[in-house]
């Protein structure tokens, strides 16, 4: 079967804090988005989209020059945790009766952010545990600083949803190996933070998920949905079943049971 050609992209948004950053460590911001081929405009057009391995490139890239390792980490921290920087995601994120409705509505419209990864949340009944997990799609080489990046950026999202920054998460995982130093990751999230883990995730009480809100404008939830469904269906996005038997399985393999039975059922075939 032939490989889907699409290209991968993500919201300039991710690119938010990039300029001060780079000023902090005396590189130019538009010289290094030139050099893994991202224009430079999308320093200040956050609706821009940008390849999702050139921002990858660029978070190694930068990694290199500046000697940080947790360098995705330390951008989410420049970025403004508002809608500014999260775009209608922000305002959907208020949009259910419960933390957990809204959450899933998020992740439902998450395409018009990027079509380079999987997230999902995983109930884990048995535990009380609730799980939001993060894979980049396809696998590529080193994606530890878009993972930093992607759970930093959770971290802050959980704190605009609940409206509370004394919640925090049980544990936090990586599929990568250990910076030198995880102490500012672990104020961050405000728990252990473990590496070389089945999955990058954020861990939290269940509960969390059944928080009721103060409910669901439903005259400004369809202005945004139409927005959001109409800005997704200008992007090419469909997967070969080959990317959708992969993303099947690089999500179940964590949980030990990965027959094809679950697989197929995944992929939504026989």
């Amino acid at each position: 079967m032939q490989q889907s050609k699409k290209t991968l992209y993500l919201r300039a948004t991710s690119l938010m804090g990039i300029d001060r950053l780079c000023e902090e460590h005396g590189l130019d911001a538009a010289e290094e988005l030139k050099a893994v081929n991202i224009d430079p405009v999308a320093l200040t057009n956050f609706t821009k989209l940008i390849a999702f391995d050139a921002f990858n490139n660029l978070m190694l890239q930068l990694a290199r020059k500046t000697g940080i390792q947790t360098i995705g980490f330390e951008l989410a921290q420049l970025a403004p945790h508002n809608l500014n920087n999260m775009g209608p995601l922000a305002i959907v994120l208020k949009l259910g009766e419960t933390t957990g409705q809204c959450a899933e509505n998020a992740i439902r419209y998450i395409k018009y952010l990027t079509n380079g990864l999987d997230v999902r949340i995983v109930r884990h009944e048995n535990e009380g545990l609730g799980e939001f997990r993060y894979t980049p799609y396809p696998p590529m080489a080193n994606t530890r600083h878009l993972a930093e990046h992607a759970l930093a950026t959770v971290r802050s999202a959980m704190i605009l949803l609940l409206m509370d920054e004394s919640i925090v998460p049980r544990r936090v995982t990586f599929r990568h190996s250990a910076p030198d130093d995880i102490t500012s990751l672990e104020h961050h999230f405000g728990c252990s933070v473990d590496f070389e883990c089945e999955s990058n995730s954020i861990f939290f009480d269940i509960g969390l998920l059944d928080i009721e809100t103060m409910g669901t404008d439903e005259q400004i939830a369809n202005i945004v949905y139409s927005y959001l469904e109409a800005e997704i269906e200008k992007l090419s996005q469909d997967l070969t079943m080959e990317e959708l038997v992969e993303m099947a399985v690089l999500q179940l393999l964590p949980s030990g049971h990965c027959g094809i039975d679950l697989v197929s059922k995944a992929v939504g075939v026989h």
